[in-house]
């Protein structure tokens, strides 16, 4: 049996699709992979496919993300939708995938930055390989209707925001280049393209928006989303100030469970972050052990070189961890 690793063909979209939604049981819709790989307005994608007898049973993907490092702009590439057809696995179609991207990639830079993000059944292969490193498990942090409600009620509330629905994203821009970063190293940069890219142009995936004003000026936005166990991830949070942070996360908390009927409201948990501290003050908690409630930890893994900007890209308390860090 030959096994051929080259880039993707466009040709080859309809294959590719079925073959997604046989692996992952989801149908991402037909325009996702032209969604993904071309209308990044980062960049386009790298895309490697394994083929048997000319047929697609397998593909991996780089994507171009934008970062601030030190506060400038850098390309990191995420790798994404690593699928191979269950018929074929365990025949190193893996392995072979991997070093194709990364081949292909080093020809098109001298220094390149690559992560995955959330891979627990590949987290392993792609360690095994030397250029990989495993930086970080991420665990959750999570917030309890019940409790929430009740510990809000014995302590001091002060309003400050007015919390509301908004679909009006033409104002984005200059909302966008004025939100507080954090002092985190690494972060992922965000702009008025690539949120409607990332969230609002999304094939598939469902996102809500909330908008916090204070004194009638935007201050805040949050999107989120809700999963399968009808729970609901915070997905991205901006702001422009950090000193209001816990009263701003429990407003938004307050509207959340008032107007969807969850029990719980999670997200990552930020290690050293304004954010973590913020929902530590409003009640969320974090699960200890390796099973129960939001017991699984996605794994963040890199590879690339050692430095970047004169940072240490393989150390994980230079990163702002944030649930839209995934694809």
């Amino acid at each position: 049996m030959h096994i051929n690793i080259c880039l993707y063909d466009k040709k080859k979209h309809k294959e590719l699709y079925f073959l997604f939604k046989k692996c992952f049981n989801i149908d991402p819709g037909k325009n996702y992979f032209k969604w993904k790989f071309d209308d990044n307005p980062s960049g386009i994608a790298i895309t490697a496919i394994a083929l048997i007898n000319n047929n697609i049973v397998g593909s991996f993907s780089l994507i171009p993300e934008q970062f601030l490092v030190n506060k400038k702009k850098q390309i990191i590439f995420q790798g994404v939708d690593l699928f191979i057809d269950p018929n074929y696995q365990g025949k190193g179609i893996f392995k072979k995938l991997v070093v194709f991207i990364e081949k292909e990639i080093s020809k098109k830079y001298n220094k390149y930055y690559l992560f995955v993000h959330n891979v627990p059944m590949s987290s392993k292969g792609f360690v095994q390989n030397k250029r990989w490193e495993l930086i970080r498990k991420i665990k959750y942090s999570f917030c309890n209707r019940y409790l929430f409600n009740l510990l809000s009620l014995i302590t001091k509330n002060e309003k400050i925001f007015s919390i509301s629905e908004f679909s009006d994203f033409s104002n984005l821009d200059s909302f966008l280049s004025n939100i507080y970063y954090s002092n985190k190293k690494i972060f992922k940069f965000i702009n008025a393209k690539i949120f409607n890219w990332r969230f609002v142009n999304h094939p598939y995936k469902k996102y809500f928006y909330l908008q916090a004003k204070k004194k009638n000026k935007l201050y805040s936005i949050l999107v989120y989303s809700k999963d399968t166990k009808n729970r609901i991830k915070i997905e991205y949070l901006s702001y422009i100030d950090e000193s209001k942070n816990s009263i701003l996360i429990k407003e938004y908390l307050k509207y959340l469970f008032k107007f969807n009927k969850v029990s719980f409201i999670y997200s990552y948990k930020n290690i050293n972050s304004t954010i973590e501290s913020s929902f530590k003050k409003n009640y969320f908690m974090n699960n200890p052990f390796q099973k129960g409630l939001f017991s699984f930890n996605p794994s963040f893994i890199v590879s690339g070189e050692d430095k970047i900007d004169n940072l240490d890209f393989y150390n994980h308390k230079n990163y702002e961890i944030m649930s839209s860090i995934g694809d």
